[in-house]
C-alpha cells in the first residue's frame, strides 16, 4: 500500500494498493481513536493494483487526521492523512 497523494489533500484523495494474490479484502477509514467510520471496500479481490478515490465531503467529514486501513488476509496496513477543508 502507498502513502496517499496527496497529503495533506482537501477535494478528494487518490489511494493505491495491490493484492498479489486472490483474498478478502477491507479498507476503511479510521478515526484517531481507530473507530470505523466508512468502508470503502469489503470482499473479495483478484490479484491487481486497485485505486480508490476518497472524497471526505460525501460522508461529510470536518477537517482533521485520519487513518486509512487496508486489511488483506492476515495482513493489515494502516496510514495516516489529513484532510483539509
Amino acid at each position: 500500500m502507498t502513502q496517499n497523494y496527496t497529503n495533506p489533500f482537501n477535494l478528494s484523495n487518490k489511494i493505491e494498493f495491490e493484492i498479489p494474490d486472490k483474498r478478502n479484502v477491507s479498507f476503511r477509514i479510521l478515526n484517531m481513536l481507530g473507530q470505523e467510520i466508512i468502508i470503502l471496500a469489503n470482499g473479495t479481490q483478484d490479484t491487481g493494483i486497485y485505486h480508490i478515490t476518497f472524497e471526505p465531503e460525501k460522508y461529510h467529514l470536518s477537517s482533521g487526521v485520519y487513518l486509512y486501513q487496508l486489511q488483506a488476509g492476515s495482513k493489515t496496513f494502516t496510514i495516516k492523512m489529513i484532510y483539509l477543508r
